[in-house]
């Protein structure tokens, strides 16, 4: 399955991922695609420091997102157990809310990998954006004093 056209097609921000199932858990859980909007707003979030960073696909998740069981434990649902899940995660370094959406996708030729799309969208995008704006200004004022 060719999973970068896959998440190219969603205008949210979008990945699969996939995770490796084990007797009795799960094993790796590595994003194998995702599309510019993810890379936008998760690989390369505005409010990070630093360099731009390039998507490699087939990365371990927590290269680009934080280690938590509760989102390992969302993807094994979806992935393994074929649960759709909806969900909302809030993120403290903005301030914002996720809406994110875990669901299983009907490829198991690798198996023992099975795979699942996670889409998301940022909630209050009216914080977002006075955040963007709050950043930029002061990247200006940054500029101006060196």
């Amino acid at each position: 399955m060719d999973f970068q056209k896959f998440v190219d097609g969603f205008y949210s921000s979008t990945c699969v991922v996939s995770i490796k199932k084990k007797d009795g858990g799960y094993g790796d859980v590595r994003i194998v695609a995702c599309n510019q909007k993810f890379i936008d707003t998760s690989v390369n979030p505005p409010y990070a420091p630093g360099p731009k960073r390039e998507f490699i696909p087939g990365q371990l998740y927590d290269v680009y997102l934080p280690k938590t069981p509760d989102f390992e434990d969302k993807c094994y649902k979806a992935a393994i157990e074929k649960k759709t899940i909806h969900t909302y995660i809030h993120l403290n370094v903005v301030d914002l809310w996720f809406n994110m959406s875990f669901v299983p996708v009907g490829y198991e030729e690798e198996a023992p990998v099975l795979y699942q799309q996670i889409s998301k969208g940022v909630n209050y995008m009216h914080q977002y954006q006075h955040y963007l704006q709050q950043l930029l200004q002061v990247q200006r004022e940054q500029a101006i004093q060196t």
